[in-house]
């Protein structure tokens, strides 16, 4: 079993990778200057995608057929962690911004944004310091750096071979964040958090899965604390 759990851990890790890599660069973390803490004058606006629908991951090699009747076998699951409710992970914007509030930095609260409705970014080198999207048209609300949160996935996760189940579920959470410097859309910092937690025996109890549901819960809690506090770290 500690073999397998450690293969769905590689697995989820490579997942999220792919999802939070973006445009083909793979960026890695960028811990801000402590000279940043210094310079209150710049506006950072705060903003977050929208929350991914609340689910359970299947990994591990499955056809189409296996999938879909994976996804068929674990529909109860399924409808279970769409009805938890994750306002945990959405308020993870907000409780930054009031960080950077107490601290004196201006703030301003944007709403939602759509990434995919701004222009990609193609910077002739180095493209890992850079956002994967040019933010520069928001300057016209009057911010100078953008601080963007991204909810990967939120909820379970379980492995396959085929449309056999391989492991039990498996509490699952990753966020994504950077500061972007909107004069010329270079990465300020960069962070990304994946948690995981095992569920306590039993986990099959349908059909609300409290034992899953909880470990859910509790991983969404402490993934977004640990999130949170990798923000307010200074190199």
């Amino acid at each position: 079993m500690k073999a397998t759990w450690s293969a769905l851990r590689r697995a989820l890790l490579l997942a999220a990778l792919a999802v939070l890599s973006g445009c083909g660069t793979v960026y890695k973390p960028i811990q801000l200057d402590a000279s940043f803490w210094q310079d209150r004058q710049p506006v950072i606006g705060v903003a977050a995608e929208a929350l991914p629908e609340t689910g359970m991951v299947m990994l591990g090699q499955q056809g189409l057929l296996d999938v879909a009747i994976n996804k068929g076998n674990a529909a109860p699951i399924i409808d279970q962690m769409k009805k938890l409710d994750v306002k945990r992970a959405a308020a993870i914007s907000g409780n930054l911004a009031k960080g950077l509030s107490s601290r004196g930095f201006k703030v301003n609260n944007l709403a939602t944004l759509d990434v995919k409705a701004f222009p990609e970014l193609k910077p002739a080198a180095n493209a890992e310091q850079y956002a994967p999207r040019d933010f520069s048209s928001l300057k016209s609300k009057g911010i100078d750096r953008l601080l963007l949160v991204t909810v990967v996935n939120v909820g379970a996760a379980r492995n396959y071979y085929g449309f056999i189940p391989t492991s039990p579920p498996r509490a699952q959470f990753a966020v994504r964040g950077m500061l972007i410097d909107l004069k010329d859309n270079k990465l300020l910092w960069y962070n990304t958090h994946q948690a995981t937690m095992a569920v306590a025996d039993p986990w099959d109890q349908a059909p609300d899965y409290p034992n899953l549901s909880e470990a859910v819960m509790k991983n969404l809690s402490e993934g977004a604390v640990t999130f949170e506090r990798s923000f307010f770290t200074t190199k």
